[in-house]
């Protein structure tokens, strides 16, 4: 079965992705994604100076957060409204960091459950198209998006409505899960929260074989000495040690690499307070490690055929 990924239309009149006519200039859609100085006065660069990541403390209740940025953002009926679009329909959320198989597993138990599979990157595609960018555009759009912290709470906000009306039986990003206890939270029925995770020397070896070839990680793997206690990155570097052309491009990238999750960490900490990859809010915590992608979808399907319509 064929997965499609959906982006919802909004249909609010305060959104704030317009549709741009092809003429106009890189300035101008510059400008309309420029931060709302009266929502968000300061970036998130000022954000960062002023109060740095390690100031955070973990909210008791991070639904305040979220509705504050969506109040702020969508008006003053946004929660209202992500409420008249409640469904009981099942909806299940991946979360976790790069290379976990979010997405691998995401569209593996929609197609089990002749769903539907739903990402953000459906959903900046959508903005992206809206602004008047081409597809071949949306790196350049994605890094004005991580720029303005008003389109990032769009962003989630779309996501809120996918989820909430249950146009998407799965949803996966880095923060699907913490959204999924918000809706929770707010009354959505019939929801699981899962949360991957995976051993950094594993994680840097799917890399390998995302990015280069099957055949570069299986050469790799057998040299690829990596202590328990290693981080993701400290994993990318130690391909440097190894004599391999490859094995040496990636770890020449590490910091890029690896610099992807603590820039997210970063920017969802800043906007709502909420470390994503604090997994207690999650339903089911699955180490993906050593599995393969059938084993690990045996074991969520199991998990939420045993929760099937609890709210």
């Amino acid at each position: 079965m064929k997965i499609r990924e959906t982006a919802v239309q909004t249909t609010s009149a305060t959104a704030t992705a317009t549709a741009t006519t092809p003429a106009t200039t890189k300035a101008a859609k510059a400008k309309e994604l420029s931060p709302d100085a009266k929502l968000f006065p300061m970036t998130l660069k000022a954000m960062e100076q002023t109060a740095p990541v390690g100031s955070f403390k973990p909210h008791a209740r991070f639904e305040a957060s979220f509705a504050a940025a969506f109040l702020n953002v969508k008006g003053p009926s946004a929660i209202a409204d992500l409420k008249k679009l409640f469904t009981e329909t099942l909806l299940v959320t991946f979360g976790g960091d790069q290379l976990t198989g979010k997405s691998t597993q995401s569209k593996g138990l929609a197609a089990t459950l002749k769903g539907t599979a739903g990402g953000t990157g459906a959903i900046v595609r959508k903005m992206a198209a809206d602004a008047g960018y081409k597809p071949e555009e949306i790196g350049e759009f994605a890094k004005e998006l991580a720029k303005n912290p008003t389109q990032d709470v769009e962003l989630d906000y779309r996501a809120l409505q996918l989820m909430a009306k249950g146009d998407v039986t799965t949803f996966e990003s880095r923060l699907a899960g913490h959204l999924a206890e918000f809706l929770r939270q707010l009354g959505r029925k019939n929801v699981v929260s899962v949360y991957l995770k995976c051993a950094p020397k594993e994680l840097a070896l799917r890399y390998v074989q995302r990015e280069v070839s099957p055949a570069a990680r299986a050469r790799i793997e057998p040299l690829l000495n990596v202590p328990k206690s290693a981080t993701f990155i400290e994993a990318l570097e130690a391909l440097g040690k190894i004599d391999d052309a490859d094995a040496k491009a990636v770890a020449a990238k590490a910091q890029d690499i690896a610099g992807r999750d603590v820039t997210d960490l970063k920017r969802l900490k800043l906007l709502y307070g909420v470390n994503y990859q604090d997994t207690s809010s999650f339903d089911l915590v699955v180490d993906t490690t050593g599995k393969t992608p059938e084993q690990i979808q045996d074991e969520i399907k199991a998990f939420v055929d045993a929760r099937a319509n609890v709210a």
